[in-house]
């Protein structure tokens, strides 16, 4: 299993603009849908990890953050098992290396970044996987989507709604808090909203 995890790792690092590519295009609303009957070729949805309020796992017992915001992309990756076995196993504080390290024994799939390399949240916001970052003093939260202009991300401490961030602020700042992300690799993203 570590060298599958190791070749998928490998994978992923190695072929950021290869076959892990996601298509962004969507077809375009017939034209009684469209605002003044005029379409973009294919319409985006924002965020990329559109995750309904239900799906925004809180943060708990204070200082669960990381844990939690894994939860988040479990939910959206249709494991809600896993999202609740990492709840009623896992909690208290959390690095990077406690969240590979229970993936590795759980037998998960994953994909991390420790350097503040930004085509990794790149990758999975296009993938629309998203991945639990370190962001904020001594917090963790979720990454929901990174556009040229701007970061989404929910954060499990005020779930209510999307905190935008301009993406050079966001950019500096992850990389301060230390560049950190953790991915799922276990199922199928949410599909898109379906008028979109």
């Amino acid at each position: 299993m570590v060298h599958l995890v190791r070749v998928c790792l490998l994978a992923l690092i190695g072929c950021w603009g290869c076959s892990l590519r996601v298509s962004d295009r969507r077809p375009a609303l017939p034209a009684d849908r469209c605002p003044d009957g005029v379409c973009p070729a294919f319409v985006k949805e924002h965020p990329a990890v559109n995750l309904p309020l239900e799906l925004r796992m809180k943060n708990r017992n204070g200082g669960s953050c990381y844990w939690v915001s894994l939860e988040s992309v479990a939910q959206w990756q249709h494991r809600p098992d896993i999202a609740a076995h990492i709840r009623s196993t896992y909690r208290g504080g959390a690095s990077t290396g406690d969240l590979t390290g229970m993936a590795k024994r759980e037998d998960y799939h994953y994909a991390y970044c420790t350097d503040g390399d930004i085509r990794f949240l790149e990758w999975a916001c296009r993938t629309r996987r998203g991945a639990a970052i370190t962001f904020f003093s001594n917090h963790a939260i979720t990454i929901v989507d990174l556009t040229d202009a701007e970061a989404w991300l929910c954060d499990n401490n005020r779930v209510g709604q999307y905190i935008r961030v301009p993406r050079t602020e966001f950019e500096r700042r992850w990389r301060g808090y230390g560049g950190d992300a953790v991915t799922l690799l276990v199922g199928p993203p949410a599909n898109p909203l379906p008028w979109l």
